[in-house]
C-alpha cells in the first residue's frame, strides 16, 4: 500500500452480517416460504412477489438448504406470474425490492438446468426497463449476495 493510500482495497472484508441460524431463524425461513407459496396458491401472484422481496431475508452465510429453499421459492413465484402481468408487478415495487428480486434473476440465470432461464430473462428485461441500468450495476458492486 503506497503513502498517498489511505484505504487498503487489497484487503477482502466480509460486509455481511452473521446469520445465527439456530431453531428461529429456520422457522422465520421457513414461514416466510410458506407465506409465498399459500399466496402462489391463492393466485396473489402481486403480494407473493412483495412478500418474497420485502426484506433480504436470506444470506451467503445460511446454509444450503435454506438458500435452496427460499432461492426456489422465490423463482417459483415469478414462474407463476403471465408474462403481460410482469411489468405491472415490477413498477409497485419499490427501488430495494427490485434490487434484491433482480439478484434472485442472476442467481437462477447460473443455473439453467434448473430454473426456466427464459422467464427469468423476461424479468430481467421488465425490471432494467423500470429500474434503470443501476441495478445492474448495484447488484454486480454488491458483497451481499442471495
Amino acid at each position: 500500500m503506497s503513502a498517498d493510500r489511505k484505504l487498503n482495497v487489497d484487503i477482502e472484508e466480509e460486509i455481511e452480517e452473521d446469520v445465527d441460524v439456530g431453531v428461529d431463524n429456520y422457522t422465520k425461513y421457513n414461514s416466510l416460504c410458506e407465506d409465498v407459496k399459500s399466496n402462489i396458491l391463492k393466485g396473489d401472484l402481486n403480494s407473493a412477489i412483495k412478500r418474497a422481496v420485502s426484506e433480504s431475508f436470506i444470506s451467503k452465510k445460511a446454509p444450503n438448504d435454506i438458500r435452496e429453499k427460499c432461492i426456489s421459492t422465490v423463482i417459483e413465484a415469478m414462474s407463476a406470474v403471465k408474462t403481460l402481468e410482469i411489468p405491472t408487478i415490477v413498477k409497485q415495487l419499490s427501488s430495494d425490492e427490485l434490487d434484491i428480486l433482480i439478484k434472485f434473476v442472476y442467481v437462477g440465470m447460473a443455473q439453467p438446468e434448473i430454473y426456466n432461464s427464459s422467464i427469468l430473462i423476461t424479468w430481467h428485461e421488465k425490471i432494467v426497463d423500470v429500474a434503470g441500468i443501476g441495478c445492474i450495476v448495484r447488484v454486480l458492486t454488491d458483497r451481499n449476495t442471495v
